[in-house]
Protein backbone atom coordinates (compact mmCIF):
# COMPACT_ATOMS: atom_id res chain seq x y z
CA UNK A 1 0.00 0.00 0.00
CA UNK A 2 1.38 3.39 -0.78
CA UNK A 3 -1.15 5.38 0.15
CA UNK A 4 -3.46 5.71 2.73
CA UNK A 5 -6.66 5.80 2.91
CA UNK A 6 -9.15 5.70 5.77
CA UNK A 7 -11.72 3.17 4.80
CA UNK A 8 -8.39 0.74 4.84
CA UNK A 9 -7.97 0.74 8.56
CA UNK A 10 -11.31 0.52 8.95
CA UNK A 11 -11.90 -2.31 7.01
CA UNK A 12 -9.15 -3.92 8.57
CA UNK A 13 -10.54 -3.33 12.16
CA UNK A 14 -14.10 -4.36 10.74
CA UNK A 15 -13.07 -7.94 9.79
CA UNK A 16 -11.68 -8.65 13.79
CA UNK A 17 -15.49 -10.06 13.92
CA UNK A 18 -14.50 -11.52 17.53
CA UNK A 19 -13.40 -7.61 18.56
CA UNK A 20 -15.72 -5.78 16.53
CA UNK A 21 -15.32 -3.17 20.66
CA UNK A 22 -12.63 -1.22 18.34
CA UNK A 23 -14.59 -1.33 14.94
CA UNK A 24 -17.17 0.39 16.59
CA UNK A 25 -14.85 3.15 18.14
CA UNK A 26 -12.76 3.63 15.08
CA UNK A 27 -16.03 4.35 13.07
CA UNK A 28 -16.68 7.51 15.18
CA UNK A 29 -13.38 9.11 15.04
CA UNK A 30 -12.43 11.45 12.57
CA UNK A 31 -9.06 10.72 10.92
CA UNK A 32 -6.59 13.12 9.78
CA UNK A 33 -3.81 11.76 7.66
CA UNK A 34 -0.80 14.38 7.12
CA UNK A 35 2.79 13.78 5.71
CA UNK A 36 3.94 15.97 9.06
CA UNK A 37 2.52 13.45 11.56
CA UNK A 38 5.57 11.08 12.64
CA UNK A 39 3.40 8.21 14.07
CA UNK A 40 0.21 7.46 15.06
CA UNK A 41 -1.14 9.20 17.00
CA UNK A 42 -3.95 10.80 19.16
CA UNK A 43 -4.70 14.99 18.99
CA UNK A 44 -6.83 17.53 19.55
CA UNK A 45 -8.43 19.60 16.40
CA UNK A 46 -12.15 21.95 16.49
CA UNK A 47 -12.86 20.57 19.66
CA UNK A 48 -12.94 16.92 19.21
CA UNK A 49 -10.05 14.10 19.57
CA UNK A 50 -8.38 12.98 16.14
CA UNK A 51 -6.32 10.16 15.25
CA UNK A 52 -3.59 11.52 12.90
CA UNK A 53 -2.12 9.20 10.72
CA UNK A 54 1.53 9.59 9.52
CA UNK A 55 1.65 7.78 6.15
CA UNK A 56 4.94 6.56 6.23
CA UNK A 57 4.73 5.07 10.07
CA UNK A 58 1.53 3.66 8.47
CA UNK A 59 2.77 1.92 5.78
CA UNK A 60 7.00 1.04 6.70
CA UNK A 61 6.06 0.76 10.73
CA UNK A 62 2.70 -1.05 10.57
CA UNK A 63 3.63 -3.28 7.50
CA UNK A 64 1.18 -5.48 8.08
CA UNK A 65 -2.57 -6.18 9.12
CA UNK A 66 -1.94 -7.16 12.66
CA UNK A 67 0.50 -4.09 13.35
CA UNK A 68 -2.38 -1.97 11.62
CA UNK A 69 -4.78 -3.33 13.73
CA UNK A 70 -2.65 -2.89 17.10
CA UNK A 71 -1.56 0.31 16.51
CA UNK A 72 -4.93 1.22 16.45
CA UNK A 73 -6.28 -0.40 19.34
CA UNK A 74 -3.41 1.33 20.88
CA UNK A 75 -4.61 4.80 20.55
CA UNK A 76 -8.12 3.49 20.77
CA UNK A 77 -7.34 2.45 24.37
CA UNK A 78 -5.85 5.57 25.75
CA UNK A 79 -8.69 7.53 24.76
CA UNK A 80 -11.13 5.20 26.33
CA UNK A 81 -8.72 4.87 29.55
CA UNK A 82 -8.73 8.82 29.62
CA UNK A 83 -5.19 8.67 29.44
CA UNK A 84 -4.82 11.86 27.41
CA UNK A 85 -7.06 13.50 30.34
CA UNK A 86 -4.84 12.82 33.07
CA UNK A 87 -1.72 14.24 32.02
CA UNK A 88 -1.82 17.15 34.38
CA UNK A 89 -1.55 15.05 37.27
CA UNK A 90 1.47 13.46 36.57
CA UNK A 91 4.90 15.72 37.00
CA UNK A 92 6.64 13.23 35.39
CA UNK A 93 5.21 13.45 31.68
CA UNK A 94 7.61 10.94 30.04
CA UNK A 95 7.33 8.06 32.96
CA UNK A 96 3.25 8.65 32.60
CA UNK A 97 3.32 8.03 28.85
CA UNK A 98 5.30 4.51 29.70
CA UNK A 99 2.83 3.71 32.46
CA UNK A 100 0.19 4.49 29.83
CA UNK A 101 1.26 2.11 27.40
CA UNK A 102 1.81 -0.80 29.63
CA UNK A 103 -1.46 -0.73 30.64
CA UNK A 104 -3.07 -0.76 26.99
CA UNK A 105 -0.28 -2.68 25.06
CA UNK A 106 -1.35 -5.65 27.82
CA UNK A 107 -4.92 -5.11 25.72
CA UNK A 108 -3.34 -5.82 22.73
CA UNK A 109 -2.19 -9.73 21.49
CA UNK A 110 1.52 -9.63 21.58
CA UNK A 111 2.04 -10.31 17.96
CA UNK A 112 -0.33 -7.22 16.80
CA UNK A 113 2.62 -5.02 18.45
CA UNK A 114 5.60 -3.68 16.70
CA UNK A 115 9.11 -3.91 17.59
CA UNK A 116 10.40 -1.67 20.76
CA UNK A 117 6.94 -1.72 22.24
CA UNK A 118 6.54 -0.61 26.00
CA UNK A 119 5.69 -4.26 27.26
CA UNK A 120 5.69 -6.02 30.71
CA UNK A 121 8.68 -8.36 29.97
CA UNK A 122 10.85 -5.04 29.94
CA UNK A 123 10.41 -4.79 33.12
CA UNK A 124 11.90 -8.42 34.65
CA UNK A 125 13.58 -6.98 38.04
CA UNK A 126 10.36 -4.77 39.04
CA UNK A 127 7.63 -8.14 39.39
CA UNK A 128 5.25 -5.93 37.44
CA UNK A 129 1.54 -7.42 38.77
CA UNK A 130 -0.79 -8.00 34.84
CA UNK A 131 -4.11 -5.58 34.44
CA UNK A 132 -3.13 -2.46 37.06
CA UNK A 133 -4.01 0.97 36.92
CA UNK A 134 -1.39 3.76 35.52
CA UNK A 135 -0.72 4.96 38.99
CA UNK A 136 0.80 1.79 40.34
CA UNK A 137 3.10 1.74 37.09
CA UNK A 138 3.86 5.18 37.34
CA UNK A 139 4.82 5.09 40.72
CA UNK A 140 6.72 1.85 40.11
CA UNK A 141 8.79 3.43 37.31
CA UNK A 142 9.23 6.58 39.34
CA UNK A 143 10.64 4.94 42.02
CA UNK A 144 13.45 3.10 39.20
CA UNK A 145 14.15 6.18 38.13
CA UNK A 146 15.05 8.44 41.32
CA UNK A 147 17.01 5.46 42.61
CA UNK A 148 18.89 5.15 39.50
CA UNK A 149 19.80 8.59 38.47
CA UNK A 150 20.44 9.50 42.51
CA UNK A 151 24.31 9.42 43.86
CA UNK A 152 23.96 6.00 45.91
CA UNK A 153 22.83 4.20 42.71
CA UNK A 154 23.55 0.97 43.07
CA UNK A 155 25.96 -0.96 40.11
CA UNK A 156 22.96 -3.79 40.23
CA UNK A 157 20.10 -0.94 39.38
CA UNK A 158 22.31 0.95 37.18
CA UNK A 159 22.69 -2.56 35.30
CA UNK A 160 19.20 -3.99 35.42
CA UNK A 161 17.55 -4.93 32.13
CA UNK A 162 14.77 -2.69 34.17
CA UNK A 163 16.53 0.36 34.14
CA UNK A 164 18.28 -0.03 30.88
CA UNK A 165 14.69 -0.40 29.40
CA UNK A 166 13.46 2.91 31.05
CA UNK A 167 16.36 4.64 30.17
CA UNK A 168 15.90 3.68 26.34
CA UNK A 169 11.95 5.01 26.58
CA UNK A 170 12.81 7.90 28.09
CA UNK A 171 14.45 9.18 24.89
CA UNK A 172 12.41 11.73 23.76
CA UNK A 173 13.37 10.34 20.29
CA UNK A 174 11.81 7.29 20.93
CA UNK A 175 9.05 6.17 19.01
CA UNK A 176 7.04 5.52 22.06
CA UNK A 177 7.34 8.82 23.36
CA UNK A 178 6.77 10.56 19.96
CA UNK A 179 2.94 9.13 19.94
CA UNK A 180 2.11 10.97 22.92
CA UNK A 181 3.46 14.39 21.95
CA UNK A 182 0.03 16.04 20.65
CA UNK A 183 -1.41 15.23 24.49
CA UNK A 184 0.18 18.41 25.47
CA UNK A 185 -2.87 20.41 23.41
CA UNK A 186 -5.18 18.47 25.59
CA UNK A 187 -3.58 19.19 28.34
CA UNK A 188 -3.42 23.04 27.94
CA UNK A 189 -7.18 23.22 27.07
CA UNK A 190 -9.21 24.92 29.49
CA UNK A 191 -11.23 22.71 32.31
CA UNK A 192 -14.31 24.13 30.79
CA UNK A 193 -13.09 22.23 27.38
CA UNK A 194 -11.68 19.19 28.80
CA UNK A 195 -15.13 18.45 30.17
CA UNK A 196 -16.57 18.76 26.42
CA UNK A 197 -14.00 16.71 24.81
CA UNK A 198 -14.42 14.17 27.31
CA UNK A 199 -18.58 13.94 27.45
CA UNK A 200 -17.37 13.94 23.64
CA UNK A 201 -15.25 10.61 24.34
CA UNK A 202 -18.21 9.54 26.86
CA UNK A 203 -20.91 9.67 24.17
CA UNK A 204 -18.59 7.87 21.54
CA UNK A 205 -17.75 4.66 24.48
CA UNK A 206 -21.25 4.61 25.03
CA UNK A 207 -22.42 4.06 21.03
CA UNK A 208 -19.49 1.02 21.05
CA UNK A 209 -20.78 -0.49 23.98
CA UNK A 210 -24.75 -0.10 22.52
CA UNK A 211 -23.38 -2.03 19.27
CA UNK A 212 -22.28 -4.59 20.54
CA UNK A 213 -23.61 -7.39 21.22
CA UNK A 214 -23.48 -9.70 24.61
CA UNK A 215 -21.45 -12.69 23.68
CA UNK A 216 -19.03 -10.25 22.17
CA UNK A 217 -18.01 -9.26 25.73
CA UNK A 218 -16.78 -12.46 26.24
CA UNK A 219 -13.91 -11.81 23.53
CA UNK A 220 -12.74 -8.59 25.26
CA UNK A 221 -9.27 -8.83 27.60
CA UNK A 222 -10.78 -8.64 31.18
CA UNK A 223 -9.16 -5.51 32.19
CA UNK A 224 -11.26 -3.52 29.50
CA UNK A 225 -14.35 -5.38 30.43
CA UNK A 226 -14.40 -4.64 33.14
CA UNK A 227 -13.54 -0.68 33.02
CA UNK A 228 -16.43 -1.04 30.35
CA UNK A 229 -18.95 -2.48 32.99
CA UNK A 230 -17.70 0.19 35.47
CA UNK A 231 -18.17 3.11 32.93
CA UNK A 232 -22.07 2.21 32.04
CA UNK A 233 -22.56 1.93 35.81
CA UNK A 234 -21.48 5.39 35.83
CA UNK A 235 -23.32 6.67 33.30
CA UNK A 236 -26.78 6.00 34.85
Amino acid sequence: MVGFEAKDAQGEVEKVEAEPFYGHFFTGLLKRVSPNTETLAVGYNNGLVNLYIGPKFWNEHLNNVLYKLGGIKHEILHIVFKHIFRYKGFSHKTIFNIAADLVVNQCIKPNQLIDGAVMMDKFPELNLQPHQHTNYYYNILLDLYNKCTSDNASEEDKNSKSWQSLRGFLDENDMNQRRHTMWKKIDDLTNAEKDVLESAVNQGLENSIQRLKPQHYGNLPAGLKQYLEEFQISQI
